[in-house]
């Protein structure tokens, strides 16, 4: 009691403004920490919210389609001040969880480099990076090789490791190898590509399911990751998983005719399948018109990192579309008013496509020929390294 009394003596010993000076100090003070805690509540409300809405679109198979590939669509369309700030904060926990500083960075970075456009369709709005490879995959190499494989399929990735990834073959021939994946179905899985990644230092993965109809996903995202950590001489070397290429052609190529104004593949012209039994079907209304515009064979192109640049930086005014090959090197390529040259695949880039059975794939030189062979997904872990011959 008396020393509550003292209290209230040295209050009202101070004057009638100083009373009032503190008290706003006080209001002060706790409208600050209520304003800090609002906004951490309300990231973390919308980080709950976009999930829920993903979870319950996939559900719902209202888009035909999968987890990544809506969420821009309804958190956005939901919550019209959910800001690239707050989608930043919200979402990229995997960063903060592990502190991962790179992740961070290189996430505000992107949203930063994005957040004064406007998007046409929010479906291609930016994905925050969950997983990146080691600074210097590409700060020291004239090329890039980046693989699409599924994010479940380690035997692949350590395929390629076995093969392409010999440490002289890629030093002498100047390249790294990226690989780009989304997210597992399960926890477990993911767990393991977290263990790989630390290990080998070569994956990018982004915050999407990692499905077929989302590749447009996984396509924009390696791209947006590429421009922002290579140096502008690099080349992109992009394909599939079950292609191989003979190192060497391929370095001769680039070095004898890569402009920084063009892309090189096998060119494609065709119609829309509107066989709805077909692996790529597309509905009148995913693509109304007759035919695509030009686009490169999915299986591999070349694109130097300005080419690049040029693709990414008009997928805010286009409209979704879930075939990569189509979206990327037609409709992006079409817009930025790039242009295809010709690249003959079977002599300049020399590729073999085969997954299911032991097939030919890559022929280069070192202690004289050396076949990688692609061998059936059940032998490959007993025996995915290079034969000499």
């Amino acid at each position: 009691m008396a020393i509550q009394s003292r209290s209230k003596l040295m209050w009202f010993t101070f004057s009638k403004r100083q009373r009032q000076f503190f008290t706003l100090l006080v209001v002060v003070i706790l409208a600050c920490i209520i304003y800090k805690a609002y906004f951490h509540i309300y990231s973390r409300m919308l980080n709950n919210v976009y999930q829920w809405t993903v979870s319950q679109a996939a559900r719902r198979g209202k888009y035909n389609s999968t987890d990544g590939e809506v969420a821009h669509g309804e958190a956005f369309s939901r919550f019209p001040n959910f800001s690239y700030e707050d989608y930043y904060d919200a979402e990229n926990s995997y960063g903060q969880r592990h502190g991962r500083h790179d992740i961070q960075s290189i996430n505000l970075q992107m949203w930063q480099l994005n957040k004064e456009k406007s998007f046409f369709d929010p479906r291609l709005a930016p994905i925050n990076f969950t997983i990146v490879p080691n600074a210097s995959l590409c700060s020291e190499v004239r090329l890039v090789v980046v693989v699409h494989v599924r994010a479940e399929d380690a035997p692949s990735r350590n395929y390629w490791r076995n093969t392409y990834g010999d440490p002289d073959l890629k030093n002498q021939s100047n390249y790294n190898i990226l690989f780009s994946i989304g997210k597992p179905s399960t926890l477990s899985d993911q767990e393991k590509i977290e263990e790989e990644a630390a290990e080998c230092g070569d994956i990018l993965q982004t915050d999407y399911k990692d499905a077929y109809r989302n590749l447009t996903l996984k396509h924009l995202a390696e791209l947006r990751y590429l421009t922002m950590a290579c140096p502008k001489n690099v080349v992109v070397l992009k394909m599939d998983d079950d292609i191989a290429w003979n190192v060497q052609n391929v370095s001769t190529f680039i070095r004898n005719n890569i402009t920084s104004e063009e892309l090189y593949c096998a060119r494609l012209d065709l119609a829309p399948i509107r066989n709805n039994a077909s692996k790529w079907y597309a509905t009148m209304e995913e693509w109304s018109e007759p035919m695509y515009p030009p686009y490169c064979s999915g299986w591999c192109y070349l694109a130097p990192i300005t080419v690049v640049e040029r693709l990414i930086s008009v997928a805010h005014s286009q409209r979704f579309f879930w075939i990569d090959d189509v979206f990327i090197t037609g409709v992006l390529r079409k817009a930025a008013n790039v242009s295809i040259a010709k690249a003959r695949l079977n002599k300049d880039i020399y590729y073999y496509k085969g997954r299911q059975s032991a097939t030919r794939a890559a022929k280069y030189s070192k202690r004289g020929k050396i076949f990688a062979k692609r061998l059936s997904n059940s032998s490959m872990k007993y025996h995915g390294k290079l034969t000499y011959v």
